[in-house]
């Protein structure tokens, strides 16, 4: 009798078909504004923080997820749910197709607005330069993804493993800066 080999079912891909990036600098008088679009189209990510979350917590209505529907689960009183069912055990954060969702994104991740000091003031205060300037960073996101950031670093460990799996990840927080440059 043959052996019989399991099939393998791939869910997603981690790796997106298109990377791309928009970097541009628009100058006006002495103003110089800075800016840097990017993003990814074509990649999949499972959640198993959300897969966690939704099916396996337990008390779900204190849950603090993006789109948590705790009260949603899958049971024979509620069949048209797509959230899984608890199982035997009370928990349900197996893998599932459920939590694999469309990553693909595009991102302003860096604006900045610079203000030159004109020469004349400069030279008056012993400076070759003054500029004066205010940014931001991961300031809007456009994405379908249901997680808090579909830019993941795939996990801390950075193995093959883990690739396209997201569980925990810190998302890439707004931040925003001022500050001067000057010349001696």
């Amino acid at each position: 009798m043959p052996s019989r080999r399991p099939t393998i079912e791939l869910l997603g891909n981690a790796t997106p078909k298109y990377t791309y990036g928009f970097i541009n600098d628009f100058s006006y008088h002495d103003f110089t504004l800075s800016f840097m679009f990017q993003g990814v189209q074509g990649s999949q990510v499972f959640s198993q923080t959300l897969a966690y979350l939704w099916g396996g917590l337990g008390d779900m209505k204190n849950a603090t997820t993006t789109q948590a529907v705790p009260e949603n689960l899958w049971s024979d009183k509620n069949p048209n749910s797509n959230n899984p069912a608890w199982s035997s055990t009370g928990h349900n954060y197996n893998g599932s197709s459920r939590y694999v969702y469309n990553s693909s994104y595009a991102k302003l991740k860096n604006l900045s607005l610079t203000y030159r000091l004109p020469s004349a003031v400069t030279h008056r205060m012993k400076l070759n330069s003054l500029e004066v300037y205010v940014s931001g960073q991961n300031l809007w996101t456009i994405t379908p993804y249901k997680g808090y950031d579909p830019e993941i670093d795939q996990q801390p460990t950075g193995n093959a493993i883990s690739q396209g799996q997201e569980f925990g990840v810190i998302p890439n927080p707004k931040s925003y800066t001022m500050g001067f440059r000057l010349s001696l």
